[in-house]
């Protein structure tokens, strides 16, 4: 059975932290940490993230090395 890979933006992250998505953001996160899942984001959303409140960021790089990442190119820009 093959494993569903699913792109991860901000929203989902931040959503973890956010009354009105946090039970199914969180929901979608701990299927990655557990692997039912494969969660896929990109530098750009690890960019982004760098900006976001410290308690959001610190939890998104604890989780980091669960994460495939994908390194934009000119085709992506």
């Amino acid at each position: 059975m093959k494993i569903l890979r699913i792109y991860l933006d901000t929203s989902v992250i931040g959503g973890c932290f956010d009354q009105e998505f946090a039970e199914y953001s969180n929901i979608l996160l701990n299927e990655v940490i557990e692997r039912k899942r494969i969660g896929i984001i990109s530098d750009i959303t690890i960019k982004e993230l760098s900006f976001a409140p410290d308690s959001i960021f610190d939890y998104f790089n604890s989780l980091l090395y669960k994460f495939e990442i994908i390194k934009t190119n000119d085709e992506i820009e």
